[in-house]
């Protein structure tokens, strides 16, 4: 008889244990829990920032570019960023993709793979936290690798800022 009163009481004090109801959306959260963006069908890469902020890569439909964009703690883009809450990132002609993304020493850091329509390769770009690219590192913000194929993952090595990529 304790367990089935134990096991009642958690049951009836669940909302109480949990924020929300499990697995339902949070709707303080760009108002409805969820963000649907231009032309995105889906999140590539997602880094957590400073004071709650993140950042999100995704690839629009049928272009060659990929968007990021800077989001509050409460999930509304921070028009800010780039232009108009966004910045466009294209390294080559046809197709960019971001494989991986990391926020270190108020740099943001991503790589992935980006092609011409002919060949392939991978980069790595850098931009602030303004969403604006760092034209210090690479060329104008980025560097590309004709021998490999796609960069997949980047580590970071905390105090000296050397980084390392996955191919």
């Amino acid at each position: 008889m304790k367990l089935i009163s134990i096991s009642l009481a958690l049951c009836l004090c669940s909302n109480i244990l949990f924020g929300q109801t499990p697995c339902s959306l949070d709707n303080s959260f760009d108002t409805d829990g969820k963000i649907v963006s231009d032309g995105s069908r889906t999140v590539d890469c997602i880094t957590a920032l400073p004071n709650g902020l993140s950042i999100i890569t995704y690839n629009p439909m049928s272009t060659g570019h990929v968007y990021l964009r800077k989001l509050t703690a409460n999930g509304t883009v921070d028009n800010s960023f780039g232009v108009n809450g966004k910045l466009n990132l294209q390294v080559a002609s046809s197709r960019t993709e971001v494989k991986d993304l990391l926020y270190y020493n108020n740099q943001v850091y991503c790589c992935g793979t980006t092609s011409t329509g002919t060949n392939t390769y991978p980069f790595i770009a850098r931009f602030h936290l303004n969403g604006k690219m760092d034209s210090t590192f690479g060329y104008n913000g980025y560097n590309y690798n004709v021998q490999h194929y796609s960069y997949n993952s980047l580590a970071i090595e905390s105090g000296t800022g050397k980084y390392w990529l996955e191919a």
